[in-house]
């Protein structure tokens, strides 16, 4: 019989963006991981509370990145990265983790993705 490792990756879900995005979950951690259609895959881990805190600050709303990342520099929350498209790929990771754990829902408008945030 197989023991589990403690620190198991569980899936949560797809979300499609402009590509596919794969959220898993271990403890108080996301890992979300994209393949471009060029075959080029990108992942990144958010930490749980980043999470949770943009389900809290933004329930209720319709947002977008941009608005998202306001929310999270006014939170006090130590964040990888504090400005720059790194910010921005990190927070919508945030958002696509929403998305996939079924706290929030998304809708292009243009050329760009709306979340709202039950």
């Amino acid at each position: 019989m197989a023991i589990k490792p403690h620190n198991a990756w569980h899936s949560v879900g797809v979300v499609t963006l402009r590509s596919q995005y794969h959220v898993e979950r271990s403890a108080d951690r996301y890992r979300i991981r994209s393949v471009t259609p060029r075959d080029a895959e990108f992942g990144q881990a958010v930490e749980g509370k980043v999470v949770r805190y943009l389900a809290k600050a933004l329930e209720g709303q319709t947002v977008t990145v941009e608005q998202a990342i306001s929310a999270l520099l006014k939170s006090g929350l130590r964040l990888p990265y504090q400005y720059g498209h790194k910010l921005r790929y990190f927070t919508q990771d945030a958002l696509v983790a929403l998305v996939a754990s079924g706290q929030a829902s998304h809708t292009r408008v243009g050329r760009r993705f709306e979340y709202i945030i039950a």
